[in-house]
């Protein structure tokens, strides 16, 4: 499940993730993030959201389907993940292409090269 889904202190959507997914658990933290989305929006804010891959575990074929939709379906400036393995790094490369979204959505190894990215 996603552990948290927060608006953190520099104003951007956080998400981490620890442990195995699923449909029901990447599902529930989109709609906590679109709820958040929703926030910014009506306070006119930039929309960016950071993703904390460290302690994410297995992933099945539907937490990648709920990803993929969330993607294309989301409202947002730019979205940063970081902290994934090497299997985790390409598995979120994949799920970024198959939504489209290579130019909003990019993944970092480290927190501060995320940072760096999302400005």
């Amino acid at each position: 499940m996603a552990r948290a889904v927060f608006l953190n202190k520099d104003g951007y959507i956080e998400q981490i993730y620890k442990g195995d997914q699923d449909y029901d658990t990447v599902t529930s933290a989109v709609h906590k993030v679109n709820k958040l989305i929703e926030k910014l929006q009506s306070e006119g804010r930039s929309v960016k959201v950071i993703v904390n891959l460290s302690e994410i575990g297995k992933t099945d074929s539907g937490s990648r389907e709920a990803a993929v939709y969330a993607l294309k379906s989301w409202y947002f400036d730019k979205t940063a993940l970081y902290g994934g393995n090497v299997f985790i790094n390409n598995l979120a490369n994949l799920i970024i292409r198959a939504a489209r979204k290579q130019k909003k959505v990019k993944v970092f190894n480290t927190r501060r090269e995320a940072y760096k990215w999302l400005g």
